[in-house]
């Protein structure tokens, strides 16, 4: 049998108003109630249906709310007298005196099993109590986690209970291992929302890593949370905010490629400017003595890789006694490409596992011949070039 929230764990023996009927929209049904307070926009309420052996609450969110009986203009012409004394005077109590028809679109049922809504599709029937849903419940199954514990996201809480009475809190999984878009209308939050979801994964019970692209500067604000003891754990643990403003950030240029750099030009380049900068930088590039140009031949290597070496290497057949000239030309880029000349470098050639040359951080030089000569101690030998370049923080 599915588990599910049954009439009793919703802990609401009073009905708050009455079904009408169906309403416009599929999975819409609209009731009767008096109750003002209560029936706010976005509250929650349910039915009760039978379903086999079961009886199920199904739960839906109010959309609409709409006045159909109020009193007379009459009454509410004198400032000096309420309402509520002169409605009374005919029979109508203060409590009852306006009615309200309520839109609610229906979710379903929560199963425990599957952990999710499931709509049975059954609507409810004219004169079927409807009731309003306890925060207990709703807590439960509104959200997938429990404010604290270690991959939940607490975001908030329901605005039509008293504050932190239904808090909203996401599973952190669920947010990272896919895409996730905020969708509001200019000026209701969605930075603000963002905002307190990063903080949440910083928190002591997630202690995750983000990276914030920031074009507007919005986020700066974070900082704060370096110095807030609520984002502070008794073993040493809190946040480190690091903002890097665009005067410190640096792009080396050889690590563009040709669409890089058009999207960086201003709108409005014309297509013939565009030509122009195709052909300048395929010639860079690969043209006669352009910067990546081999030395010779029509084949070469070039090693650009950020921090981690790349390496290329080669398996040769030798002569075990035999002696072997190993010559290439090397060339660490100059200008634009390599400006600083403390910028971080290294490059290493062996053969036969015999290390021939090690260069660290070299100085800019122009295509330069390296010879060594190295005696086979094997029927094979693997001649290898590693290279790295980076710049420091």
């Amino acid at each position: 049998m599915t588990a599910q929230l049954r009439s009793g764990e919703f802990k609401e023996s009073v009905a708050m108003g009455t079904v009408k009927g169906p309403g416009d929209l599929p999975h819409e049904y609209l009731f009767v109630t008096a109750d003002k307070q209560r029936t706010r926009i976005g509250e929650f309420v349910y039915y009760l249906v039978n379903d086999g052996p079961d009886e199920l609450s199904i739960l839906g969110n109010i959309t609409s709310r709409r006045l159909v009986r109020q009193l007379p203009d009459a009454f509410l012409s004198d400032a000096s007298t309420q309402p509520s004394e002169i409605s009374g005077l005919i029979g109508l109590s203060g409590e009852y005196s306006e009615l309200y028809e309520i839109t609610v679109q229906t979710i379903g049922y929560f199963s425990r099993k599957l952990g999710d809504f499931v709509n049975p599709r059954i609507p409810p029937f004219p004169g079927d109590s409807v009731y309003i849903a306890s925060s207990e419940i709703l807590s439960d199954v509104l959200s997938s986690r429990h404010a604290g514990e270690i991959g939940s996201a607490q975001i908030g809480s329901l605005l039509t209970r008293s504050a932190d009475e239904v808090p909203i809190v996401l599973s952190v999984k669920d947010v990272v291992s896919t895409h996730l878009a905020i969708l509001a209308s200019t000026g209701s939050g969605k930075s603000y929302t963002a905002g307190v979801l990063v903080e949440e994964l910083m928190a002591p019970n997630n202690r995750a890593a983000v990276l914030i692209v920031d074009p507007h500067g919005e986020y700066h604000t974070l900082s704060s949370i370096q110095e807030d003891r609520r984002f502070q754990a008794d073993d040493g643990y809190r946040p480190e905010i690091k903002v890097f403003t665009p005067d410190r950030i640096r792009v080396r240029f050889s690590t563009l490629t040709e669409a890089d750099i058009k999207y960086l030009l201003p709108e409005g380049t014309s297509d013939k400017m565009l030509h122009f900068l195709s052909q300048a930088y395929r010639q860079l590039l690969a043209g006669v003595g352009g910067l990546y140009s081999s030395h010779s031949g029509n084949f070469g290597a070039t090693f650009g890789q950020v921090t981690t070496p790349g390496t290329l290497s080669q398996t040769i057949a030798t002569s075990p006694g035999a002696s072997y000239t190993i010559d290439f030309w090397l060339k660490n880029l100059p200008g634009p490409f390599n400006a600083n000349p403390n910028t971080p470098n290294f490059f290493s050639a062996s053969f036969g596992g015999n290390l021939l040359v090690s260069l660290t951080d070299a100085a800019p030089f122009d295509y330069t011949e390296f010879t060594y000569n190295a005696v086979a101690s094997a029927s094979s030998a693997v001649a290898t070039a590693c290279a790295a370049s980076s710049r420091r923080s």
